[in-house]
Parts: C-alpha cells; sequence; structure tokens
C-alpha cells in the first residue's frame, strides 16, 4: 500500500502550501498532479493515455475554434455552477449528470463549463451557461509573452521555487525510492504561477459580474475551481462541492494535514453516503462532510429497475479506464477464450476517454465476440441492469454496479488499492487472473433480484443536497471556525 502520510508530512514541515509566487500558492495547485502522475503511478504502473497525432491536432483546432465562438461572461445570478466538462447524452440533451437535475428549473444560477477534450457538447441540458475557452487559451499566450518579455522576473520566480521546493522534493524521493526533477517541477510551476494570475483576473471579473451567493462545483481540484474557491473565499461566498467519484487514502485532492488552511478547498462537500468519510483527511469539520446520496445514480436505479431485459446466459461486465485499459481489455479477450458463448456473454464498456483510441490500442477486441461499449448512446447503467458481475479496477463506476446488486471483481493492477475499502467490506473480491474470474463465477448462485443500493449510497439525494444548498442561500449555514497556519 503506498501510503500519503509522509508526503503529507513533509508538505507541512516545509510549509508548501503556504509558498506563493505573484500571489498564488503553486505548490497546492501542482500536488495532486504531481504526486498522482509522479510518485503514485509510477509505483503502481500507472497507465497514460496514448493519443494520435491526429487526436491532438484535431483537439488543438477545436479550441482554436472555441477561442473566437465562446466569450465568458454573465450576468447577475444566485449561484455560479461548476459543472463537469464531461457530459452524458440522456433523451436528446446532453446533460451534466451531478449538476443539471439538482439546479435546472429550481434555481438562479449561471453554469461555468470548459471543453472536454476539446469539445463543447450541443444541445445542452443546463440552461445559462458561459465557457473560459478565451481564459484558458488566453492564459497559454499571456505565458508565452511573459516569459519572453520579461525573462529576468521569469528567471527570478523560477529561482525562487527551486530553492522552496530543493530539500522536500529530496526527502519525497528518498521517501519514495522515485526521481523526481526539481528542475522540471520548478518549470511547471512557474508556468502555472504566470497562467494563473491572468486567469485569476478573468475570473474576479466574472465573480463581479454574476455576484453569486454560493459556489456549487464537481472537482474542487480542477485549477478554474480551485482559483475560484480563492475568489469565494476572499468575498465570503460559500462553497459546496458533490462528490463526483472514488475518494481513497491514495486520492491527494482529499489528503491534507488537518492543521493546515488551504484556501483551495471548498467549505461542504456532499457525499454518496457515510462510506466515504474514513478516506477524507481534510481541515474541515465533521458538520462540513454531509452524507447526501447521488441524484444521478438513485434515479437510473429506480429507471432501470423497471426496465431490465436481461439475457439467459450470465453475463460479465467489464468496467475499463484508460489508464488500465491494456491488462482489463487482455484479462476480457482471455475469458472469453476459456468459456462457452452460450454460456457466458462479455461486455466491455469503455470509459468516454477510450471511445476514440480503443480501436487503436486494443485491436484484438475488433476481431472478438465481445461487445464493446464505445459511445455514450448505451447507458452504462443499462449495462449494470443486465449484468451479474462485473471487473473492473478503480473506477467509481464499480461502485454503482455494486449498488444494482452486481458481484465484484477487482483487478489487482494500477491504483487497485483505491477500491480496498470495499473489498475490506465484503463487497468485492480481489483477482489476479482468468482462472480467479472463472472460480468466482462457478462458486456464485445468480439471483434474479439483484437491485440493492447498499450502505454506499444515500436516498432521497435530490431532496437532500438541495435542502443544503437552501440552507446555505438562506443563511443558515454555520460558518467554518478559524482555523491555526500553524
Amino acid at each position: 500500500m503506498v501510503s500519503s502520510d509522509e508526503f503529507i508530512e513533509i508538505e507541512y514541515k516545509y510549509g508548501l502550501n503556504k509558498k506563493e509566487q505573484r500571489g498564488i500558492n503553486y505548490w497546492t495547485y501542482i500536488r495532486f498532479e504531481l504526486w498522482n502522475n509522479a510518485i503514485y503511478s509510477e509505483l503502481l504502473d500507472y497507465k497514460k493515455i496514448k493519443e494520435s497525432f491526429g487526436l491532438k491536432l484535431t483537439k488543438e483546432l477545436q479550441r482554436i475554434n472555441n477561442f473566437f465562438r465562446y466569450s465568458m461572461k454573465g450576468k447577475q445570478h444566485d449561484m455560479l455552477v461548476l459543472c463537469h466538462p464531461r457530459r452524458v447524452f440522456e433523451g436528446d440533451l446532453y446533460k451534466c449528470i451531478y449538476t443539471d437535475d439538482v439546479v435546472n428549473n429550481y434555481y438562479d444560477a449561471l453554469f461555468l463549463s470548459e471543453s472536454y477534450r476539446g469539445k463543447h457538447y450541443s444541445p445542452i441540458m443546463s440552461q445559462e451557461i458561459t465557457y473560459n475557452d478565451r481564459v484558458v487559451i488566453g492564459a497559454n499566450l499571456f505565458y508565452k509573452f511573459f516569459c519572453l518579455i520579461k525573462r529576468k522576473e521569469t528567471s527570478t520566480i523560477r529561482k525562487a521555487i527551486i530553492n522552496d521546493i530543493a530539500s522536500p522534493i529530496k526527502e519525497i524521493n528518498e521517501k519514495y525510492h522515485t526521481n523526481l526533477s526539481v528542475s522540471d517541477i520548478a518549470q511547471k510551476a512557474l508556468k502555472l504561477v504566470i497562467r494563473c494570475t491572468y486567469e485569476k483576473r478573468k475570473y474576479e471579473k466574472l465573480i463581479l459580474q454574476v455576484k453569486p451567493k454560493l459556489i456549487l462545483e464537481v472537482v474542487h481540484y480542477d485549477r478554474k475551481c480551485m482559483l475560484i474557491n480563492e475568489i469565494a473565499k476572499e468575498r465570503a461566498i460559500p462553497i459546496i462541492e458533490l462528490q463526483h467519484g472514488t475518494i481513497y487514502e491514495g486520492h491527494m485532492a482529499y489528503q491534507y494535514d488537518r492543521r493546515e488552511k488551504i484556501l483551495q478547498l471548498p467549505n461542504v462537500i456532499l457525499l454518496f453516503s457515510d462510506f466515504w468519510k474514513k478516506s477524507i483527511n481534510l481541515p474541515l469539520d465533521a458538520t462540513e462532510l454531509i452524507s447526501t446520496g447521488s441524484t444521478n445514480f438513485e434515479s437510473k436505479v429506480n429507471t432501470y429497475r423497471k426496465k431490465c431485459n436481461r439475457d439467459s446466459r450470465c453475463t460479465v461486465l467489464f468496467i475499463s479506464q484508460a489508464t488500465i485499459g491494456e491488462q482489463l481489455s487482455t484479462l476480457a479477450l482471455n475469458l472469453e477464450q476459456v468459456v462457452d458463448e452460450s454460456e457466458v456473454r462479455i461486455i466491455y464498456k469503455l470509459h468516454p476517454a477510450e471511445y476514440s483510441i480503443w480501436k487503436e490500442n486494443y485491436p484484438y477486441l475488433l476481431r472478438s465476440n465481445i461487445e464493446v461499449i464505445d459511445s455514450n448512446r448505451i447507458d452504462l447503467y443499462e449495462c449494470f441492469a443486465v449484468s451479474d458481475f462485473q471487473v473492473g479496477v478503480y473506477s467509481t463506476a464499480i461502485y454503482e454496479g455494486v449498488g444494482f446488486g452486481l458481484d465484484t471483481m477487482i483487478l489487482a493492477v494500477g491504483q487497485y488499492e483505491a477500491m480496498q475499502m470495499l473489498v475490506d467490506e465484503g463487497y468485492a473480491t480481489l483477482i489476479d487472473s482468468v482462472n480467479d474470474i472463472v472460480n468466482f463465477i462457478n462458486k456464485k448462485n445468480i439471483s434474479t433480484d439483484r437491485i440493492s443500493h447498499s450502505k454506499l449510497w444515500e436516498c432521497n439525494s435530490l431532496e437532500n443536497i438541495r435542502n443544503e444548498i437552501d440552507n446555505v442561500l438562506n443563511g443558515k449555514i454555520v460558518e467554518s471556525r478559524e482555523r491555526s497556519d500553524s
């Protein structure tokens, strides 16, 4: 198990989350990516997404088009919603599954969104919406001009960052047996500082236009959200985050020393259930971690419970992710080769990030009889409803499959340790090979009534979430206690 304790201890020892350049706490902004991509991933064989040159070029051209097409502006609203850029097609609209059902036709709100893989989805469910493409591209241009015109200041900032991080990075390398480069990290932090000084001014202008009473967000550790959280706290605007995925001991965005004062965090986090509280280590009170449930999950269970047309065969669902797709897709192929197709049906549900790359990265699936789901036209929850077993690594979808009553297997690759709590609670079983899957299936009796929320999902989610939002909008929320910087 790769523990984050020593990383957090080093952070606190050197006061890294207090370090700043040009008013930006740069370490707080890079720590999640640094841990996830350079430490956690290296130790757990985390695979990065491979994109073709053509796909990268297409995304860049789309972003340029977005720059000219969309501007970021708004008028006064009660709420500013920082929705998730990845949208799901439902009915005849694309929706943010975390915020749209909660907010639309109920609150006076402006949605702020960014492109997903260079694209904006249309038509959308969100009503009043604005986009930050010009801010993102403008920040990149600002960085290039700043480095060109203000070379002396650029050099001074970089040297200051190196001076701040040299000793802690040395300790991190010793503790985790990594080879992190102080120079590379300093360059990343330099770029972030300069970009953020530009972006923060633009978001401040938006906040002044909207004058929100509340910020509702989905991913607080997204750079846009962190900057807006800073601005909001300067103006005493409360911030609520809706849980959107798994939270675990290795998820650095939810792990800080409790003595820290982190301006980039939300005031309140609304969780799927109490199950997740034990995985969170933040400088927040217990009253600021509230279990409300998930509106998307609850509605899907209610919908697909009524229209579940199941196959007569045993159905095994694989929940893929680009980071572990190579190992998981190979396992699915191995399973196909050892089972009778007339008795076992195999569904391979790709992550949206894999839709455009799977034929290139997993060509062997094209030659198989495995049912590959490579678009949002077939709902993930429909897959849950028709399946008996699920196999995955660390996707949030696995928890949803458990909520649907599926017998669950976790493949021990990549960041599978994120699911250790699920295994410890008896909701899932660790596997290493196709033989483990076959043995697991043979031991189970397939039930015709599998719908079970378990204790992972709170009920009455829509009412619960709106009640918490109403408490904030009506001024009933208790202000967070003052925390010491020491």
